[in-house]
């Protein structure tokens, strides 16, 4: 991906979550928790492979949830400094 390229990602990514972030507030954190696991199991299950079996399938959401979850931790720190 092109500097180009990933800075068009990040300010479509920014877009998003801004126009989600309403939608959020004003709930619980455990609805606003539940809320975004929905998101993410869609996500997940929405990667699946044509060829192979089930387990490279589960083998694949395991990494990218492993991904996502390694992005969450470095926005955590962003967003608490």
């Amino acid at each position: 991906m092109s500097n180009k390229e990933g800075y068009f990602m990040a300010q479509k990514s920014l877009d998003l979550a801004n126009k989600i972030k309403p939608l959020l507030a004003g709930h619980s954190p455990k609805v606003q928790g539940a809320a975004l696991a929905e998101l993410l199991a869609t996500w997940l299950a929405g990667h699946r492979l044509t060829c192979g079996d089930a387990s490279e399938t589960e083998r694949m959401h395991e990494e990218l949830l492993a991904m996502h979850i390694v992005t969450v931790r470095i926005l955590v720190r962003v967003h608490n400094s």
